[in-house]
């Protein structure tokens, strides 16, 4: 896993193992998730998470091993057809929250049309702020 992700796992995930976290974001995706796949190594995921409490809500997720850059423009192609695709289906809102300090993950996301709309201080369990990204069904 890349070290910024690593780092956003940390502040995020409690105590889960990385990958117990990663599992469940996977598994809470009901179908919208994917991996991208290079020489049959997996080296990155994607996806968006509806919530239970909130049906008109989603919580997009990425993260990627250090070859993620190569999978990069696939993995974008198909990061853009999910909140258009969730917001067919009645979904309001689909957010995104990464370091404020990632080396990346803000112009992807902006590259992905996602919004930014604030910091979020103190969002990460030692103190790390955080920004949110998000997709409306305003901009479908």
């Amino acid at each position: 896993m890349r070290e910024w992700d690593r780092k956003e796992f940390r502040a995020t995930a409690g105590d889960r193992s990385m990958s117990d976290a990663a599992l469940l974001c996977h598994y809470y995706s009901n179908g919208f998730a994917r991996v991208a796949l290079l020489d049959g190594e997996p080296v990155g995921a994607i996806g968006v998470v509806r919530s239970p409490l909130i049906p008109h809500l989603g919580s997009a997720w990425a993260f990627g091993t250090r070859r993620f850059k190569r999978a990069l423009p696939a993995l974008s192609k198909l990061a853009k057809t999910f909140p258009a695709t969730l917001i067919a289906e009645g979904v309001r809102r689909v957010e995104a929250r990464c370091l404020k300090d990632h080396d990346s993950a803000g112009h992807w996301m902006a590259s992905l049309g996602a919004v930014k709309e604030c910091d979020l201080e103190c969002y990460g369990r030692d103190g790390e702020t955080f920004e949110l990204w998000a997709w409306t069904h305003k901009d479908a």
